[in-house]
């Protein structure tokens, strides 16, 4: 099983161990996640690697001191970033597709990656629409926030027509891909509470949606990966 650390200390990491059905010579090089201890944009690649059975050191980096003294060695001044063999590389797209592609679950083919970006794109929009509240002052972010729930409604009812469309229960095909992940974590991170103003119950009016997350949370190594899950990661798990 893949452990995951819940708790948001300061410089806690976690190891996730190798994938015995891999051979060594294939392994993925060794890789470190940078980022903090909750979910938001850091955990499409732990989720990615976690899949994939790449072995990754999970680094979370405390608020405050800790950061603005790592802030220097991030390429952009910014987490999460990736660490692969020693070098650093930035940027959360860049870095989930190169996860992705380790897990086996982004295509080799052009006209395939296009279809999976696609809606990978699709899927960061949700999350993107809540960005401006960040800036909001506190007495008016769930105000605002109610607001962006009732504005998404459209791609929600557009995203409900691509699941049933696909009749898998994921995005695309019978398999897991890219896009599932990515569309997975945004909604976790949306029913979580990480956003106050978002009800938790929130998927309850989408239910394709709502058993879209179910599936990929019920995929063997993901289910493992958040099996001692607290928090804000209890919505990573299978929605009631």
């Amino acid at each position: 099983s893949f452990p995951v650390c819940v708790r948001p200390t300061a410089n806690s990491s976690i190891t996730a161990p190798r994938n015995p059905q891999i051979p060594a010579h294939t392994m993925a090089p060794s890789l470190e996640v940078v980022y903090f201890a909750l979910p938001a944009r850091g955990e499409t690649t732990r989720v990615l690697l976690a899949l994939g059975g790449i072995p990754f050191k999970d680094t979370h980096v405390g608020f405050g001191a800790e950061w603005e003294g790592l802030k220097p060695k991030a390429p952009f001044g910014q987490v999460p970033y990736l660490e692969v063999d020693g070098t650093i590389y930035a940027q959360s797209s860049a870095i989930e597709r190169y996860a992705a592609s380790l897990a086996g679950v982004y295509p080799t083919a052009p006209l395939e990656q296009l279809k999976v970006d696609q809606l990978v794109a699709f899927a960061m929009e949700f999350w993107e629409a809540f960005m401006p509240t960040m800036s909001v002052p506190a007495e008016e972010k769930v105000k605002a926030r109610e607001a962006v729930v009732l504005k998404l409604q459209p791609k929600f009812e557009k995203l409900t027509s691509i699941i049933k469309a696909a009749g898998s229960g994921f995005l695309l095909g019978k398999d897991v891909s890219f896009a599932d992940v990515q569309l997975y974590v945004v909604m976790s991170n949306l029913a979580s509470g990480f956003f106050d103003g978002v009800p938790k119950d929130l998927l309850n009016s989408y239910p394709e949606v709502k058993a879209h997350h179910n599936k990929v949370a019920s995929l063997p190594k993901i289910a493992a990966y958040y099996a001692a899950a607290e928090g804000l990661r209890l919505a990573f798990k299978p929605l009631a």
